[in-house]
C-alpha cells in the first residue's frame, strides 16, 4: 500500500469488522466481499445485475434474496463444523462469498435451508455503504417481487427476511447514471408493510450528497428518505460533514466511521 492510499488502511475489511465487533458487542458479524475489484471500483455481481455503465439493473435481477439467505446458512454451518469452532471466537466472521449458493434454489437446496431454525437468528441488521448499497436495494426491489416465487420459496424467503430489524444505507453511490436509491414508492411501501418495525438508518456525507457531477445522487437520497418517512417508516438520518466545501474521500469515510458510534 502506497502513501496515496493511506487513507484505506483502518477500512480493509478486518478492520472494519473489528469495528463493528467493538461497537455491537452482542452481534455475530458477517462482512461479505464484492465479488470482484477492478481499478479501485467494487462489483457486487454475485447480488446485482450490471448495466453497460456499470450501474445496477434491479430488475433484471432475482438472486440476491436467495444468495444471502444461503450464504447466511452456509455460514452458520461452516462454523459449527470442528475445525472452526475452535478458531472463531463466536464475534467475527468474514466471508469469502466465492460463490456459495447458486443463483437457482432448487429443491434440495430449499431442503437443506430450512436447517436455519427460527431461534437461530433474533435480528438481523443490513448494513451497507458506498456502491455496497446497490446490494440493500436489489433486496428491496426483489421482496417487492416475492410472490413471483414458487410457494415454498415465498415461506422460506419470508421467515428468514422477517428477521430483518434495520437496513443501514452508508453514504451510498455508483458509477452509473441513476439508481444509487430507492425512489418506487410502491417498493418502499412493501417494505415498511413488510417489516413495520424496521429502522431505515442513513448515514451521507457531501461526497456523494453534494457532489456536481451526479446531483442526481443527493436527489434520489432526499426522495428516497421522504418516502420512507411518508409510508410511515422509522427514519434515522445524519449528514455528516456538511460544512465541508470540498469533500475528500475521507469525507467518504465519515458515514462508515459514524455507524454504530452512538449505540
Amino acid at each position: 500500500m502506497d502513501a496515496s492510499e493511506d487513507y484505506l488502511r483502518p477500512w480493509d475489511l478486518d478492520s472494519v469488522c473489528e469495528m463493528l465487533s467493538s461497537r455491537k458487542p452482542n452481534s455475530h458479524i458477517m462482512v461479505v466481499r464484492p465479488s470482484r475489484m477492478e481499478h479501485m471500483i467494487n462489483y457486487y455481481d454475485n447480488f446485482v445485475t450490471l448495466n453497460r455503465f456499470g450501474g445496477p439493473d434491479y430488475l433484471k435481477g432475482r438472486h440476491a434474496i436467495p444468495h444471502l439467505f444461503h450464504l447466511v446458512h452456509n455460514t452458520l454451518k461452516t462454523v459449527q463444523e470442528p475445525p472452526f469452532r475452535s478458531l472463531i471466537t463466536g464475534r467475527e466472521l468474514i466471508s469469502e462469498d466465492s460463490n456459495v449458493c447458486s443463483n437457482d434454489a432448487s429443491q434440495d437446496n430449499a431442503g437443506n435451508a430450512r436447517q436455519i431454525h427460527g431461534d437461530a437468528i433474533d435480528s438481523i441488521s443490513l448494513v451497507a455503504f458506498s456502491k455496497g448499497c446497490i446490494v440493500l436495494n436489489q433486496l428491496v426491489t426483489e421482496l417487492y417481487l416475492l410472490s413471483e416465487l414458487p410457494e415454498e420459496l415465498q415461506t422460506l424467503y419470508t421467515n428468514f427476511l422477517k428477521k430483518v430489524s434495520e437496513i443501514a444505507w452508508l453514504d451510498g453511490g455508483h458509477q452509473g447514471r441513476e439508481g444509487a436509491w430507492i425512489t418506487n414508492p410502491n417498493f418502499l411501501k412493501k417494505l415498511l408493510a413488510f417489516l413495520p418495525q424496521l429502522l431505515v438508518t442513513i448515514h451521507v456525507t457531501p461526497y456523494q450528497m453534494h457532489d456536481a457531477t451526479r446531483p442526481w445522487i443527493g436527489n434520489e437520497c432526499r426522495r428516497f428518505e421522504s418516502l420512507c418517512r411518508t409510508a410511515g417508516g422509522n427514519v434515522s438520518f445524519t449528514l455528516h460533514g456538511g460544512d465541508i466545501k470540498n469533500p475528500s474521500i475521507r469525507t467518504h469515510f465519515m458515514a462508515l466511521d459514524a455507524y454504530g458510534k452512538s449505540e
